[in-house]
């Protein structure tokens, strides 16, 4: 009796803590593990893009559960594609320069099931140039491209390079004509913890880390 008595004093002390530490950090359920069997993806639609501007846009508004081999356009020269679309209730880009394109680009079995996730909570770019220092909050603009496995698609992809994605947000999200002469992304988690994003590929590591 007395045995049971303590193991559940130490549960209900377990269970207090793990809620008071996931409402201080703010750490939040990305995923349930059933989510697989939900598994669907809505292509929004392809924009067209040369020297970093905008050409044009083909809606699609399709839901996708298998993957399958999207038809580009080639009436249309292009450097590259944005290609929007919504998983999990959350929309997401991804940058595509080849011309060949699979969507998703997850199948059913590349999907991620975290429970639990360390977010970039804020995105700062910080550009160095001859005439002046600039920082820049590109919070909101960089992290529909983190994808799904809130990772940059560094598990899929070697086209997310930093440089491309960087020029894209400045000149499309932003309207910003600034030369990267030297640039760093700084980066603040769940825990307030800095950490700079690599300047040759986007890559996050979603695991949790004090």
């Amino acid at each position: 009796m007395y045995t049971l008595y303590i193991s559940g004093l130490l549960l209900t002390f377990y269970y207090i803590i793990n809620c008071f530490y996931r409402f201080f950090y703010n750490i939040k359920d990305i995923k349930k593990f059933d989510e697989k069997d939900n598994y669907e993806f809505i292509l929004k639609n392809i924009e067209y893009f040369k020297d970093n501007k905008f050409i044009t846009s083909i809606n699609y508004n399709e839901s996708f559960r298998y993957q399958r081999t999207i038809e580009i356009d080639f009436r249309f020269k292009y450097d590259y594609l944005i290609v929007n679309y919504i998983y999990n209730n959350k929309r997401y880009k991804y940058y595509y320069n080849n011309n060949l394109l699979k969507f998703p680009m997850y199948s059913k079995d590349d999907i991620k099931n975290y429970v639990y996730i360390n977010k970039i909570k804020n995105a700062f770019l910080h550009i160095t140039n001859d005439e002046n220092k600039v920082t820049v909050d590109i919070t909101e603009y960089i992290i529909p491209f983190l994808g799904p496995n809130y990772n940059f698609y560094s598990d899929i992809s070697d086209v997310h390079k930093t440089d491309n994605i960087i020029e894209y947000i400045l000149k499309n999200n932003m309207s910003l004509n600034l030369v990267k002469d030297d640039f760093c992304i700084k980066t603040y988690d769940n825990f307030n913890n800095e950490r700079e994003l690599n300047k040759d590929k986007l890559s996050w590591n979603p695991n949790l880390q004090l």
